[in-house]
């Protein structure tokens, strides 16, 4: 039987801070910064309903239809995602 885990306790703000810094602002190498814009589809005549796949793939195609040169995906909650290259 694996030892039990140590309780988890919550991050105080400077500790946040600090891996915040440290991974998104370091000096170093990678000298990139990634970005995703997600968006959430819904029908504008009702936006609790769910939109049809066939619609959402309809939406896909179209902006498939753009001059990328980034990722254009769906994600597992129906949003398109657009990542940078």
């Amino acid at each position: 039987m694996p030892p039990p885990e140590p309780r988890a306790r919550p991050v105080t703000t400077a500790e946040v801070d600090a891996q915040v810094r440290g991974v998104c602002f370091k000096t170093g190498p990678p000298r990139r910064l990634g970005v995703e814009l997600e968006w959430f589809i819904h029908d504008p005549r009702d936006a609790r309903s769910a939109v049809e796949p066939s619609r959402l793939s309809a939406a896909h195609a179209a902006l498939r239809g753009l001059t990328l040169r980034s990722a254009l995906t769906f994600e597992p909650g129906g949003q398109i995602e657009l990542s940078s290259p």
